[in-house]
């Protein structure tokens, strides 16, 4: 199995990163949550969905997504969802 390049987070198959934008000389801290086997399949695809709001809306999302995984309504995916540690 292939390490993480990135910290995880309390929630499962998710990962923080921290991105910098040059133009307004700030930080983002940027959630995304992975398929279940992502780093065993690098080669496949998967649909995204941006979620606004990671700091409030992305544990939520992700188990919602998570629930419809299992239930087998929709494909797995991939979520990426901004935050700006506002539960800090």
């Amino acid at each position: 199995m292939a390490s993480h390049l990135y910290p995880p987070v309390s929630i499962l198959n998710t990962e923080q990163r921290l991105i910098h934008s040059k133009i307004v000389g700030q930080d983002y801290l940027v959630k995304v949550r992975l398929p279940e086997r992502y780093y065993e399949y690098l080669d496949e695809t998967y649909p995204v969905l941006y979620l606004l709001d990671g700091d409030h809306a992305f544990g939520m999302g992700a188990d919602i997504v998570q629930y419809l995984i299992y239930g087998g309504h929709i494909p797995d995916l991939i979520i990426v969802s901004p935050a700006y540690g506002s539960k800090n």
